[in-house]
């Protein structure tokens, strides 16, 4: 389980160096949503631990901290980088659009 764990993180790490290179460390917040990365306070520790070196803090009682709103800050004050987690509901978010657009609903 600890290997794959490992490896999980190591894709997300990738993604994230990718893209923070890409965007020339130009970023607003590395947001943690969906699933695992709304509900595995372990997974954002592990990450935040492994990107300080670009300016990301993660602040343990603001991580270990209940979801309270829709997002949450959980990166340190005065970090570089923000840090926050955000509730998702994608099946919400599709039945919205299609009340909106009634294209969406085909013949």
């Amino acid at each position: 389980m600890k290997l794959a764990f490992d490896i999980f993180v190591d894709r997300i790490l990738s993604y994230i160096g990718h893209y923070y290179i890409s965007l020339h460390g130009n970023i607003d917040a590395l947001v943690f949503a969906g699933g695992i990365g709304e509900k595995s306070e372990v997974l954002r520790e592990r990450v935040g631990e492994e990107i300080r070196c670009l300016g990301f803090e993660i602040d343990g009682e603001k991580n270990a901290k209940k979801m309270e709103g829709t997002v949450q800050e959980i990166g340190k004050e005065g970090a570089k980088h923000r840090m926050l987690v955000c509730k998702t509901d994608e099946q919400f978010e599709m039945a919205r659009h299609c009340v909106v657009d009634e294209e969406l609903f085909g013949e």
